[in-house]
């Protein structure tokens, strides 16, 4: 069985300028991702998506595959799922067609050493299609449609106190385990039969301004003494 990640990181950002590279703890974003991906022991390659020769250079200098990505694929609007289909389709030319992918964002840097290969484990032994992060949600979400706000997900005349809200989850984005077969039936990261795998709270922040970033560096921070 042959189970890879892929790293989907392009050279332009709205936010952040060179956002993918720049650094945090010392190193670019980047590397963070992809050491983690080398440090599983059930991942046989990390392969990185990336239309940037700067990237692309940072990519290879720390262990990863690099699988050029076309400019029409390397746009704001371009999906996630999109990014999937070509790398499977290069992977796929070069004979090189994995039966699990993982993905992985890497603008969201904080991972627990064994996350990656408890997920896939779960994918494996629970007979999942798909599995995908989240982290247990507590706020009370409210939406505006044509001018009325409108809560989601609870009753605000009956205010819960959280404790006793249902459960309910944020899904992270920072990892996704599938099967290649059933991503490529129905085009989509969570597929077919699917569960979750749950993450602490400082797992869920995605790196989108400077605050992000140097909350990010203070949780590792503590986190290395």
């Amino acid at each position: 069985m042959k189970i890879i990640s892929i790293i989907p990181a392009r050279g332009g950002s709205k936010g952040l300028l060179h956002k993918n590279i720049m650094h945090l703890m010392g190193k670019p974003l980047l590397v963070h991702t992809i050491e983690q991906s080398l440090d599983s022991i059930l991942i046989d390659e990390t392969i990185v998506s990336t239309d940037d020769s700067a990237i692309k250079d940072i990519a290879e200098r720390n262990g990863a595959t690099v699988i050029k990505r076309p400019i029409e694929l390397a746009g704001d609007f371009i999906s996630s799922e999109e990014v999937i289909k070509h790398t499977i389709k290069v992977l796929e030319e070069q004979g090189n067609k994995p039966d699990i992918i993982v993905f992985l964002q890497c603008t969201l840097p904080i991972r627990r050493k064994s996350d990656m290969d408890k997920q896939i484990q779960k994918l494996m032994d629970e007979n999942y299609d798909s599995v995908f992060s989240v982290t247990k949600a507590k706020i009370f979400i409210w939406t505006n449609k044509n001018g009325v706000l409108i809560p989601l997900n609870y009753d605000y005349k009956k205010r819960p106190m959280r404790q006793n809200k249902d459960i309910q989850y944020d899904e992270t984005g920072s990892i996704y385990v599938f099967k290649t077969d059933v991503f490529e039936k129905e085009n989509n990261r969570i597929c077919g039969k699917f569960g979750i795998y749950e993450m602490p709270y400082e797992c869920s922040f995605d790196i989108d301004n400077y605050f992000d970033l140097w909350l990010c560096e203070k949780i590792l921070e503590r986190d290395a003494k």
